[in-house]
């Protein structure tokens, strides 16, 4: 009945008028005319009721401004009121924290922004635009960045190299292996101990000057601390042999040039090399062994920041400008991508989620004030755009009210001469009223 409701308003507004204008000029030269008595109170009922609703409905927003007798619209005399309450409701039934987060449960909004997010990084990868600006700007930010980058990896190398070294490296082990190694080495010939008694017997030679002045002194020094005749007496014994520092130097040379002093000192070689590995297998050599591996930590992570660390970012800003490098690139972005989606689908469907979400909400409503807001601009409005505002949203009901008005007037002007008429069309309408009651009832449940 919605395309009659127009039609019926501009018939009460404009024809009824008319026809009960109309009807009187007759109903005055034929007054003897009941039928026309009854035509007029049917008419000038209907006019009443549909001018009373039209009024009532014009005094919502009509005057915009208090008279000389105080009068103004109900609207526009609440307004301050209305935009508060307005406000409230708004702020209470529709942005409520629950209601929003079930609203985008319901709709899985998260889910497919999820979705579409995963779907757009990785057609993103694929294409080449994306792909030179990625490079060039990974390339661009090593090298502005170049001096917090040798920090960051220098701070990883200082705290977790010497850790991974601690956790992977048995000492016990190492020294074990240790002396099987020399005990191989040794038995394979790749250990050459006779370079080293060699080396050994050079090295002596060079000193053997020094240390026959050194012993030379020191005999006589402790000669001197004697007393007189036990001092004369080794004098002598030394004046008689011949005793000085050129002969002392002469017997070195003879004894190191002795097959004797260079099997001694294989033998004495090969047996310290054997029992070094047993020595690092003991306490003490453990403790040692132990001081040997922090000082290589140290050393090592020393040249990791001098050296490897600059290495490391010279060669990867190359590795960034050969074709191939997109390749790795790709593949390993694309890990990072399905890891971050799938831990955020995880996160999204977790209780936690739900409690961060609800929390959050809350905070961003409470920051916006969604009640302060609608209730200021309400408040704020020209009277005569809050009648617009109003009236578009409501227009078609409340001409649907003036036109309700012009029926039940008519009704009632019936029954101010028949009674009966006017009940049987009574009981038709709550007849018709009663079935649309039932039939939105029934609607209303399914």
């Amino acid at each position: 009945m919605g395309f009659l409701i127009k039609p019926l308003r501009y018939f009460f507004a404009f024809a009824v008028p008319l026809l009960l204008m109309a009807t009187a000029i007759w109903k005055y030269y034929q007054p003897e005319l009941l039928w026309l008595e009854m035509v007029f109170a049917i008419l000038l009922a209907s006019m009443v009721g549909f001018y009373t609703n039209f009024i009532a409905i014009k005094m919502l927003f009509r005057p915009s401004y208090p008279t000389v007798f105080g009068r103004q619209g109900l609207i526009p005399k609440k307004q301050v009121e209305l935009a508060e309450r307005l406000g409230d409701g708004i702020n209470e039934h529709f942005f409520n924290a629950q209601e929003i987060r079930q609203h985008l449960d319901q709709n899985q909004l998260l889910q497919k922004g999820s979705d579409r997010l995963k779907v757009f990084l990785d057609d993103s990868l694929k294409d080449p635009k994306i792909q030179k600006k990625l490079r060039l700007g990974l390339s661009q930010q090593i090298e502005n960045h170049t001096d917090d980058i040798h920090q960051f990896l220098a701070n990883i190398a200082d705290k977790n190299l010497p850790k991974l070294i601690a956790e992977n490296t048995d000492l016990t082990q190492v020294a074990q292996a240790l002396s099987k190694y020399l005990e191989g080495q040794i038995d394979s010939g790749d250990i050459n101990l006779e370079e080293v008694v060699d080396k050994f017997t050079e090295i002596a030679a060079e000193n053997i000057p020094a240390l026959a002045r050194w012993l030379h002194d020191q005999f006589d020094e402790h000669n001197e601390s004697q007393g007189v005749f036990k001092r004369n007496f080794v004098s002598f014994l030394k004046w008689s042999n011949d005793i000085d520092e050129d002969s002392l130097r002469d017997q070195l040379f003879h004894l190191i040039s002795t097959i004797e002093f260079r099997n001694a000192v294989y033998e004495f070689t090969e047996r310290m090399a054997l029992s070094l590995g047993d020595y690092f297998q003991t306490e003490q050599g453990m403790v040692q062994l132990n001081t040997l591996s922090e000082q290589l930590n140290g050393y090592l992570v020393d040249k990791a920041q001098e050296e490897g660390i600059p290495y490391l970012i010279r060669w990867l800003q190359n590795w960034l400008e050969e074709p191939e490098a997109w390749e790795t690139l790709e593949h390993y972005l694309s890990k990072v991508i399905d890891w971050l989606t799938s831990e955020l689908d995880r996160y999204i469907h977790s209780e936690r989620f739900n409690q961060d979400m609800e929390n959050g909400l809350n905070r961003l409503l409470v920051h916006f004030n969604i009640q302060a807001m609608v209730s200021k601009k309400v408040a704020q409005l020209n009277t005569e755009n809050l009648e617009k505002l109003v009236l578009s949203a409501t227009r078609e009901h409340l001409t649907a009210i003036e036109v309700l008005g012009g029926v039940l007037g008519a009704f009632a002007g019936i029954a101010l001469f028949s009674v009966p008429t006017f009940l049987v069309i009574l009981a038709i309408a709550l007849l018709l009223l009663g079935i649309e009651w039932l039939l939105g009832r029934q609607r209303a449940s399914e």
